[in-house]
């Protein structure tokens, strides 16, 4: 869509909550990495240039609920949603314009293509 909705949710996540998702994360934390469109397949690229990690509801209780929360305010089912990605950029990083849609078969099929996307910041911006 040229015009995307977009919502703020102030306070989605209590600080206990955005503090516990960040250690969590730091435990897969390394560089981020972009979706091969050929073939679905993930690699390192100059467009993103962030370090991630990833926390699943499967393994934190924490983020379980905050699943549930984003299932309910979103009214899609959890099990449709991806794994949380935690995202960490400093200065100079970036993630460079994209579309979080997917091109490959892969990708699709794992789950079809994203209905919505959700930002939580978990710290602020300086």
């Amino acid at each position: 869509s040229e015009s995307p909705r977009a919502y703020v949710y102030r306070n989605f996540l209590t600080r206990e909550e955005a503090e516990a998702t960040i250690a969590a994360a730091r435990r897969t934390m390394r560089r981020s990495e972009v979706v091969n469109e050929a073939d679905g397949t993930s690699k390192t690229s100059d467009e993103r240039t962030s370090s991630g990690g990833w926390v699943s509801g499967e393994d934190s209780e924490v983020m379980a609920n905050i699943e549930r929360r984003v299932a309910a305010w979103t009214m899609l089912p959890r099990n449709r949603g991806e794994t949380t990605q935690v995202m960490r950029y400093e200065a100079g990083q970036e993630y460079a314009a994209h579309d979080d849609y997917f091109h490959d078969e892969v990708n699709v099929k794992n789950g079809g293509q994203r209905a919505a996307t959700v930002l939580m910041y978990l710290s602020d911006v300086e």
